[in-house]
């Protein structure tokens, strides 16, 4: 119960595909229309619990079946007494969602028919959670520890590159470190990819930054900063994961374009060894 928003785009039949997908057709079955309502029932439970009061609840299929767009609304209307159904409205060309009562509150979900507008079939539904926006204070429940103090790997490190360490609490997540929120939520049961703000790992005593942390930080919280203008051809080259040649003394600086980071470099001997991430490499 923390999220402002939960967005659920759900596994389901696929009945609104079919105009433009032939395997849709040829699984289609009515035993699969109600395994997947019964599945989308225990996905929106599962979001019911992670939204926290005075939040919304978004769900959306791409299919036609009643049982898995207005009925499973019903379904969690009666479950959860305290959601109420907003407009989702929200172009001239949507329909209401079928009800035979134009009072029925589920007249206010949308239906987009594929031959009212350019795509295919889809359904949409906006629900907001009672309450007045507050969510409960629950501190992280992990294996892994909260501390207060940054620990001696990155106080060493932040003693060398940064002029002020980002304030704590941290989170060790394994080998990385990450600030978190003081009042992180359980996370019990969740695949996580980060529980906050990567700012790096401890690989062999040493702490390496991560590529989230220079994109957090302004030049003038680092010490070394090589910064370029925007015109330079040096920009290239580090996004394409070159060196720059540097006279700026050894050790981790911030690569910069007008004062604004796009990542880190390691500088030895007047050459700076490129550490922008493989993945985001610009390819010439």
């Amino acid at each position: 119960a923390w999220f402002d928003c939960v967005v659920v785009d759900a596994p389901c039949s696929g009945e609104g595909m079919f105009r433009k997908d032939a395997e849709a057709r040829a699984e289609w079955s009515e035993a699969n229309v109600m395994a997947c309502a019964a599945r989308q029932d225990a996905i929106l439970e599962a979001a019911y619990a992670l939204l926290k009061p005075g939040g919304r609840l978004v769900y959306s299929t791409c299919t036609f079946a009643v049982e898995e767009n207005e009925a499973a609304v019903e379904r969690l209307l009666a479950r959860f007494p305290d959601l109420e159904v907003g407009s989702a409205h929200l172009h001239p060309a949507w329909q209401p969602g079928l009800a035979s009562d134009e009072a029925d509150p589920v007249r206010l979900t949308a239906r987009l028919w594929p031959h009212r507008l350019q795509g295919e079939g889809h359904f949409l539904a906006l629900l907001y959670k009672a309450g007045n926006g507050e969510a409960p204070s629950q501190l992280l429940q992990t294996e892994s520890k909260i501390y207060t103090a940054a620990d001696k790997e990155l106080q060493a490190f932040a003693a060398e590159v940064l002029y002020e360490l980002p304030p704590g609490p941290y989170l060790r997540f394994g080998n990385k470190v990450f600030q978190v929120m003081p009042t992180t939520p359980v996370l019990d049961g969740l695949r996580l990819l980060r529980p906050g703000w990567p700012l790096g790992e401890v690989r062999k005593g040493r702490f390496i930054p991560d590529h989230s942390l220079a994109l957090g930080l302004r030049a003038e919280q680092v010490q070394r900063c090589h910064n370029l203008a925007a015109s330079d051809p040096d920009v290239i080259s580090y996004l394409s994961g070159q060196t720059l040649a540097t006279d700026l003394p050894n050790g981790w600086a911030i690569v910069c374009v007008d004062g604004f980071p796009l990542g880190w470099g390691k500088v030895t001997r007047g050459v700076l060894k490129n550490h922008y991430p493989k993945g985001l490499r610009w390819r010439r």
